[in-house]
């Protein structure tokens, strides 16, 4: 079956989504990916890691994607930035399907996780979509993902060229075309509030 799939996706979509797409149609048709149990960081977040069967990291590769908007961090002192990526219709889908099959998880075990009973649509309605939508004065924009990116420490993203030669950083993010290797990092939970974590490797 996938051998077929493959074989339509060449026929049919420009090879610069058959990553995206590839991974999107293996999620529906096994949904296989690990769910773990909610732990405790040592500041007192709660979250739970989201793997492959083999414990291995989620990534999904966005290429040619825009940044609409510059990074921005919390505080000066930060040294983690957020920076929104805007998304075509299929990576929309993605993101989309990840969010309904978390969603599916919680609501299988809401005490674990909520420390009370609530039903799916509940769940729903408290968790943060990972696509974001954008509209001002009546003009929607393109939707967006929002990731973070580490600018210092032991593990910091770093940006290459097409030469694959390391290149800084961009000072101004905004405008930007870049391929973001997007990691699924956690389930994060705040107060009455959860959502997948993203994060840009390199």
């Amino acid at each position: 079956v996938m051998h077929r799939i493959k074989i339509k996706i060449k026929n049919y979509f420009v090879r610069r989504r058959c990553e995206q797409i590839l991974l999107y149609i293996k999620m529906e048709l096994y949904r296989d990916w690990r769910f773990w149990p909610m732990c405790t960081s040592l500041q007192g977040n709660k979250h739970c890691r989201i793997t492959l069967p083999d414990n291995g990291p989620i990534k999904i590769r966005l290429r040619d994607s825009w940044c609409p908007y510059n990074a921005s961090r919390y505080t000066q002192t930060d040294c983690k930035m957020n920076l929104d990526i805007a998304l075509d219709e299929e990576s929309v889908k993605i993101f989309e399907a990840i969010d309904a099959w978390v969603i599916d998880k919680l609501a299988a075990d809401p005490m674990q996780y909520f420390k009370q009973k609530l039903s799916r649509d509940e769940i729903k309605r408290l968790f943060k979509k990972s696509v974001r939508q954008h509209e001002k004065d009546g003009k929607v924009f393109s939707p967006t993902l929002r990731c973070k990116i580490v600018e210092t420490g032991p593990y910091p993203t770093r940006c290459w060229n097409k030469n694959k030669e390391k290149i800084p950083n961009p000072e101004v993010w905004k405008n930007h075309i870049i391929t973001a290797n997007v990691t699924i990092t956690n389930l994060w939970f705040m107060s009455a509030q959860a959502g997948v974590l993203y994060a840009i490797e390199d």
